[in-house]
């Protein structure tokens, strides 16, 4: 692990105590290096939806050829923010941004578009990075992309009283990174900048398009992705996997894909089915490229896969009392026959019996 003193160039001092403290990763925007005026109006399409954050956790700002979108959630379990910015002139300008952490606990942040400095802490597209920090400031260095003039960062702390709940391995440099919020709670920690995981990836991407679910509390919708998050980062710590086996990467690129598939088909409410193309651009491949490795894992269609993904969600469905049109029409069916048919061919009775089995 990276002591992140050295990084810094010494401790870092406390903020002033005039600071307003909002959340628990908070940027800076009226210190950035150019004028920021703070706006209203949503300034260009974000790249994620984040459904689950309300108007007042949403900021604006723009200033020259910069704008600038921050969404957070700051729940009791967890929090989640995104910073994105579009540059118009991306490679003649890098923007400079003090932001602060204002918990002592585990962060897990995501480069999803550009590249970002933490004061040394360097993160390329497609990187992550799993820092322990306790309160303190440092500068954030933005770079969109050369050519979109993109720039996406994300941030997850799973607080305290959630991360200590989870068994760690006292082996796990990922254990030993939330240890230091009882052991060095006044030290920066962090593992080296690495690829982000495909399957990390997809349930980065399954986090930030969490929808609110009725009858659910927020935090609990969104600890599902959460917990499945920390288990891929733990697990990649607990074996050192780095998938430079060509087998281990394209084996983990399909898990990606399914899982993305499956979750897209259990928020169904629309008949909108998943799109392999946008599956496959969040993960950085194509569409092919997913089919012919998913047949030679799985010796199945992808398309294949998505009908099981359905008819498994419409037993579901069936058995939580949901008429056969709601499931049917729901789950991307043409109508109430065709759903039938094929619900018939695949478990061998019709959703009308199916409950009472």
């Amino acid at each position: 692990m990276i002591p992140l003193s050295r990084t810094f160039g010494g401790p870092i001092r406390p903020p002033p105590k005039h600071t307003t403290m909002q959340t628990p990763f908070t940027p800076y925007f009226k210190h950035a290096t150019l004028p920021l005026t703070q706006v209203s109006r949503q300034p260009f399409e974000p790249l994620y939806a984040m459904p689950f954050v309300t108007a007042d956790c949403t900021e604006y700002w723009v200033g020259g050829s910069c704008q600038f979108i921050y969404r957070w959630h700051d729940g009791f379990d967890v929090f989640v923010a995104t910073l994105e910015a579009r540059i118009a002139n991306p490679a003649r300008m890098a923007i400079h941004l003090p932001v602060e952490s204002l918990l002592s606990d585990l962060h897990l942040v995501y480069q999803l578009v550009g590249n970002s400095d933490f004061a040394g802490l360097t993160l390329a597209a497609r990187e992550h990075l799993l820092v322990y920090a306790p309160p303190a400031r440092a500068r954030l260095r933005i770079e969109a992309h050369p050519r979109s003039g993109c720039y996406a960062a994300a941030a997850v702390v799973p607080k305290s009283s959630w991360v200590t709940r989870n068994p760690t391995d006292p082996g796990n440099p990922l254990a030993e990174l939330i240890q230091c919020l009882v052991t060095q709670p006044t030290e920066h920690r962090a593992l080296p900048a690495a690829a982000t995981p495909p399957t990390a990836a997809a349930w980065v991407d399954l986090l930030l398009t969490t929808p609110p679910e009725q009858g659910m509390l927020l935090d609990d919708a969104l600890n599902h992705p959460l917990a499945n998050l920390m288990e891929v980062h733990l697990a990649n710590c607990r074996t050192q996997q780095r998938l430079s086996d060509d087998k281990q990467r394209q084996y983990a690129l399909v898990a990606a894909a399914r899982l993305m598939a499956s979750e897209h088909v259990a928020r169904m409410t629309d008949g909108n089915l998943p799109a392999l193309a946008d599956i496959a651009a969040t993960l950085h491949t194509t569409p092919a490229k997913i089919r012919k490795l998913h047949y030679t894992h799985h010796r199945r269609k992808f398309s294949q896969y998505l009908i099981d993904c359905r008819i498994a969600e419409a037993k579901k469905r069936l058995r939580l009392g949901h008429t056969i049109a709601s499931v049917a029409f729901a789950l991307g069916w043409v109508d109430e026959p065709h759903f039938v048919n094929q619900f018939k061919k695949y478990t061998g009775t019709t959703p009308g019996n199916f409950p009472a089995k």
